[in-house]
């Protein structure tokens, strides 16, 4: 059981990780660093540390 939830918790935190991710590397390539993005991204990681 344990086991079980601690998958599902380390794929969720992957696939947040992802997205963050995608999104960030997304605005770079634009060459639009936003700074709400970049907040965001300073409390996510701050959140999955």
């Amino acid at each position: 059981m344990l086991g079980v939830q601690h998958s599902k918790f380390g794929f969720t935190k992957g696939g947040i990780i992802a997205v963050i991710w995608f999104s960030l590397s997304r605005t770079l390539n634009r060459g639009q660093l936003s700074l709400d993005r970049f907040r965001f991204w300073q409390s996510a990681s701050q959140l999955l540390a």
